[in-house]
């Protein structure tokens, strides 16, 4: 019989133990992509819904002859709400906590259209309308006030799933 230092079977039961600590079964790694791909759809249950307000918000302002105030601050206040969630959606995407598939299929799409044409359309009909109207208004399109989806912009602006043409 041979003589097996202690040390061996020691390392050996202490590396097992590690390494199933810090490496993923096949379920368990199903179960993430599962509950990433069910917080995915909540998250873009949650975007569309603030969409749709900015949507209309931007369909009465831009219907009035004469917008009032209310509408400027309604179309402001859903705009903010909007941003938030395709905020939120950036911080997720940084955070890798995403369905992959879903965010190159349908998050990054998003994003891109509001860092490209959204945002500073946004604040750039605010402060026309500010100055038209003489109302007090200091918002300005600030990279410190979305910095997850410039950052997200950076990040994918070279990927295929930001690079492939958008429909208008």
């Amino acid at each position: 019989m041979t003589d097996v230092p202690i040390w061996v079977p020691l390392v050996s039961a202490l590396g097992g133990v590690i390494l199933g600590r810090f490496s993923m079964s096949k379920k368990e790694r199903a179960d993430i992509d599962q509950k990433n791909y069910e917080n995915s759809v909540k998250a873009t249950e949650t975007h569309d819904v603030a969409y749709k307000a900015y949507v209309a918000a931007l369909a009465a302002y831009g219907s009035a002859d004469d917008p009032t105030m209310d509408q400027f601050l309604a179309l402001s206040s859903t705009g903010d709400s909007y941003f938030t969630q395709i905020a939120r959606m950036a911080d997720t995407i940084i955070s890798g906590r995403v369905d992959v598939s879903m965010r190159d299929a349908t998050w990054l799409p998003k994003i891109k259209v509001a860092y490209e044409k959204l945002l500073p359309a946004h604040y750039g009909a605010l402060q026309a309308q500010a100055r038209k109207k003489n109302y007090s208004y200091t918002g300005k399109l600030r990279r410190s006030d979305h910095e997850s989806i410039y950052s997200v912009a950076e990040k994918f602006g070279s990927t295929d799933a930001w690079l492939r043409p958008q429909e208008d």
